[in-house]
C-alpha cells in the first residue's frame, strides 16, 4: 500500500490524540481526587483547605483574564501585520511613481491606489473588536482611534492582573501604533497629495523616508505586542505550576495517595513526548522519500 501524506497525517493525529488523552485523563484523576470535599475534625486543615480553594478560584479568574488579554493582543498583532503590508506596498508605489517619465494619468492611477490603501487602513484600525471596544486608543476604548481631524484616542494604559501579583498592559496607545504625530496615517496622506500634485505637498522623495519611518513604527508596535504575549505565556506557565502545587497540597491534606498517581502521570507525559518525536522523524523520512 502506498503511504500517502493524508494517511500519514491521520496516523500521526490519532497517535497524538491518544497520548494527549492519557495525560489529560491522569491529570483529571489527580484534580478530581484533590477536589473531593471531605469533612475534617481538624480546624487547621479545614482552614488551610478553605484558603487553597479560594486561591484556586482566584487562579481560575486570572486565567480568564489572561485569555481575554491574549485574544486582544493577538488581534492587535494581526491588524498591525496588515498595516505593515499596506505600508510596504505604499513604499513600492512611491518608488515606482518617483519617475520623471510618468505622465499625469500614471500619477492619477497611483494616487487612486494610495487612497485605497489609506481607506483600508482607516477601516481596519477603526473596526470595533469583540463587539465592544476599539484597539489602539489607550484607555479611550469606546471611540475609534482615527477621524478626519486625526487621532482621537489617548496614551493612557489599562493594566490587567493576569497572574498572582502580575499585571500586564492590555491596551496600546496611539503614539505606540501611529507615532507621536500620527505619522503612520500622515505618511499615506502625504503620498496621495504628492501624487496628485497638491499645492504645498512635500514631494515623493520625502514620502519615501516618511513611509519608512511609519513602517518602523508599526514594526516596533508589533515587537511590543510580541513581548507582552511572551510575558503572558511565562505567567501562564508559572500559574499552572502554582495550580498543580495547590492540587497536590489539597490532596495531601485530604489523605489522597498522590504517590500512586505520580508515576502514571509521568508515564503518560513521557508517552506523549515520544509520540511527538517519533511522528516528526517518521514524517521527515517519508517526506524525504517522497521528494526523492
Amino acid at each position: 500500500m502506498r503511504i500517502t501524506q493524508s494517511f500519514l497525517n491521520n496516523m500521526v493525529r490519532i497517535n497524538s490524540d491518544r497520548a494527549s488523552a492519557a495525560v489529560v485523563k491522569t491529570s483529571a484523576k489527580l484534580s478530581a481526587l484533590s477536589a473531593v470535599e471531605q469533612p475534617s475534625d481538624d480546624p487547621v486543615v479545614a482552614q488551610r483547605l478553605n484558603q487553597l480553594n479560594k486561591f484556586d478560584s482566584r487562579l481560575e479568574r486570572l486565567a480568564g483574564n489572561r485569555t481575554r488579554v491574549e485574544t486582544d493582543l493577538k488581534t492587535a498583532d494581526g491588524v498591525l501585520g496588515s498595516m505593515h503590508e499596506m505600508l510596504v506596498r505604499a513604499k513600492e508605489l512611491a518608488l515606482s511613481m518617483n519617475n520623471d517619465t510618468l505622465n499625469a494619468q500614471d500619477r492619477a492611477n497611483g494616487a487612486q491606489e494610495a487612497e485605497g490603501l489609506l481607506n483600508q487602513m482607516m477601516s481596519l484600525v477603526n473596526q470595533r473588536y469583540d463587539g465592544e471596544k476599539y484597539l489602539f486608543t489607550g484607555r479611550a476604548e469606546n471611540r475609534p482611534p482615527q477621524a478626519a481631524a486625526g487621532f482621537q484616542g489617548d496614551d493612557g494604559a489599562r493594566f490587567v492582573e493576569v497572574g498572582p501579583g502580575a499585571k500586564i498592559e492590555a491596551t496600546l496607545s496611539g503614539s505606540t501604533v501611529f507615532g507621536s504625530g500620527n505619522e503612520v496615517i500622515k505618511s499615506l496622506s502625504d503620498l496621495i497629495d504628492a501624487l496628485k500634485g497638491t499645492p504645498g505637498n512635500i514631494g515623493l522623495g520625502q514620502t519615501l523616508d516618511d513611509l519608512d519611518f511609519a513602517r518602523q513604527t508599526v514594526l516596533l508596535a508589533r515587537t511590543e505586542v510580541g513581548s507582552r504575549l511572551n510575558q503572558l505565556s511565562e505567567i501562564a506557565s508559572v500559574s499552572d505550576d502554582v495550580k498543580t502545587n495547590i492540587g497536590l497540597e489539597k490532596a495531601n491534606l485530604m489523605g489522597v495517595d498522590v504517590a500512586k498517581l505520580a508515576p502514571e502521570l509521568t508515564s503518560a507525559q513521557t508517552m506523549l513526548q515520544t509520540v511527538v518525536e517519533t511522528s516528526k522523524q517518521l514524517m521527515a523520512r517519508v517526506g524525504h522519500a517522497w521528494m526523492s
